[in-house]
């Protein structure tokens, strides 16, 4: 009887823990987070007030964004900005707007616990009547960044349909 035993090359692969034990993933991603687990119920509702506000075109943001944040927009738009700031641009952009329609399609508080970060990933469809009455629409992925209770940092992604 012959047995051949070997040492496995070690492999710099991320290890994550899930409710089914610990797994390897594949490769490396950007965000340094490992451990997702189910996050605070209270940001989704945060989330879902700043989307109901953007619906009734209403650019108080008070008592929902920290006094200053990151913000990516699809359109390519990046800043940090202060409330007062953000607040200034949400202004501009429904000038032009008569009507704006959010459907919440799906979203979901994230807590990672590795890095005492608080998310909340949605994904909305967004319908746009402009005062000279042309519409649009297009479907975003949003993930919201909450620090104490606040937006702090938005990345949105689009898909237009």
């Amino acid at each position: 009887m012959i047995f051949y035993s070997c040492n496995p090359k070690p492999d710099n692969k991320k290890e994550s823990k899930s409710g089914s034990g610990t797994i390897t993933l594949p490769d490396d991603f950007s965000y340094p987070g490992r451990h997702p687990q189910m996050g605070d119920p209270k940001n989704l509702q945060l989330v879902i007030e700043w989307n109901k506000r953007r619906s009734d075109l209403e650019y108080n943001i008070e008592g929902l964004v920290n006094d200053t944040g990151t913000i990516r927009l699809a359109d390519g738009l990046e800043m940090v900005a202060t409330r007062d700031s953000l607040t200034s641009y949400l202004r501009s952009q429904y000038v032009d707007l008569n009507d704006q329609e959010i459907t919440v399609n799906a979203a979901i508080p994230i807590y990672y616990s590795d890095l005492n970060h608080e998310w909340v990933y949605s994904w909305i469809y967004q319908e746009l009547t402009l005062r000279d009455n042309t519409e649009s629409s297009s479907y975003f992925h949003e993930d919201f960044r909450i620090i104490d209770g606040k937006i702090s940092m938005i990345y949105q992604f689009r898909r237009t349909p």
